[in-house]
């Protein structure tokens, strides 16, 4: 297949009216545009991050017949091309919610099946007869689209063939296994990485507004006796890197025999905490 879009200054021009505002993006290596069914993805320079984002693409591309086969990943369709540069890549634009829209705004949705069909997502690429894993998989990533079809977006975040980016010695990750990686022994980007973040998106989801550091989940709840039940579960985790759709099962048990008195004073320690800060009392 082609994959290449040669890009002109009047097209460049048109493509920039319609600039999609990221709030809170942790990573601002790039901007987003849309332009009728189609997002655009242009890399503002060319920094060790950005050329590791295009060498995705590529790798992307060389593997197409196989990720096309996975029905839940948002592949590119064009390497964008300006002035004999690789600028960026055009993917296609998902009409739904994102996970994180949906645990905000409480949609109704069957939380637990989504779940268990991330977990089969995880678990049907580890076939491929090449290493590949999601890499960065949080709950903006994640589309539920109209036909609540799972679509996995920010395909230059994928992980193939072992292709790392290390910056001072340093894997970047993503926003979850970042914050694993600096805390405990695992120094490789692996299917752990992808289970890894996919438990942390299930505890913040079942313990919304309860975690204090829903960056780091885990770690946290580890900490705290009200959750002892599923401790032994986070630390088989911990061990072996894997999660399975039973332990999904299980975490949703623990959240309906919680005590609500303790979540109800934790709520209301947090509006404490709130009204203290707005107030600077």
């Amino acid at each position: 297949m082609e994959n290449k879009l040669y890009l002109k200054d009047e097209e460049l021009e048109e493509l920039f009216k319609n600039r999609i505002i990221q709030h809170d993006n942790y990573n601002s290596n790039s901007e987003l545009f849309i332009y009728g069914n189609t997002i655009f993805k242009i890399y503002n320079g060319d920094s060790p991050i950005d050329s590791f984002n295009k060498n995705v693409i590529n790798n992307i591309f060389n593997k197409y017949n196989y990720l096309t086969n996975i029905n839940e990943l948002v592949l590119p369709k064009k390497l964008l091309i300006y002035n004999k540069h690789i600028v960026g890549f055009s993917m296609p634009y998902i009409e739904g919610n994102s996970l994180e829209e949906i645990i905000n705004n409480n949609k109704d949705y069957n939380m637990k099946d989504i779940f268990i069909k991330l977990l089969n997502v995880i678990n049907t690429y580890k076939e491929l007869p090449f290493e590949f894993f999601i890499g960065d998989m949080h709950e903006k990533n994640i589309i539920i689209d109209k036909n609540n079809n799972i679509k996995i977006i920010d395909p230059d975040s994928f992980i193939i063939d072992n292709n790392k980016l290390c910056i001072d010695n340093e894997y970047l990750v993503g926003k979850y296994p970042n914050h694993y990686f600096n805390n405990n022994e695992l120094k490789r980007i692996n299917y752990s990485s992808d289970y890894y973040s996919l438990l942390c998106i299930i505890l913040n989801y079942l313990f919304k507004n309860i975690i204090e550091d829903t960056s780091n989940p885990i770690t946290w709840i580890k900490e705290e006796q009200q959750f002892k039940e599923i401790h032994p579960l986070l630390n088989r985790v911990d061990e072996h890197f894997i999660l399975k759709e039973e332990d999904i099962y299980n975490l949703f048990e623990v959240k309906n025999k919680l005590n609500y008195k303790y979540i109800e004073n934790q709520e209301i320690k947090k509006e404490i905490q709130r009204i203290r800060k707005v107030y600077k009392l």
